[in-house]
């Protein structure tokens, strides 16, 4: 019978080990998932707070583009300058890598301004 209840205690202890090893697991993630919010929290205000700043100089025009398509193939592209100074390393397409179906927008609206933007053609990049 002592046997028995040896296994027993040693069943108790292996359990008892465990539930504290998996409590003090559980307050590690809960201090992890807490820090993760704060941190997406400050990334929020930050990305808040450039819209509440003083409006730029007209002859300074604000670095960003926003392009859209209804082609399926075709992803939305957002470019600010600040990008890639963050260091985070996504690739940004350059202006001159568009769509066939955006250069051919932009060939329409160089031919009806007037003629004389003809030189540009050369240096655009088809993607």
């Amino acid at each position: 019978m002592s046997n028995r209840v040896e296994d027993l205690e040693r069943q108790v202890a292996e359990l008892q080990a465990a539930v504290n090893g998996l409590t003090e697991e559980l307050v590690e993630m809960k201090e992890r998932v807490r820090q993760l919010e704060d941190a997406e929290e400050a990334s929020a205000e930050a990305d808040t707070q450039p819209a509440a700043a003083p409006v730029q100089d007209a002859a300074e025009p604000k670095p960003t583009e926003e392009t859209t398509h209804s082609d399926d193939h075709v992803d939305v592209v957002e470019r600010a300058d600040d990008g890639d100074a963050n260091g985070d390393g996504i690739v940004v397409p350059e202006e001159e890598a568009t769509t066939p179906d955006a250069e051919a927008a932009k060939a329409e609206q160089e031919g009806e301004e007037g003629e004389d933007g003809g030189a540009d053609d050369s240096d655009i990049i088809v993607a």
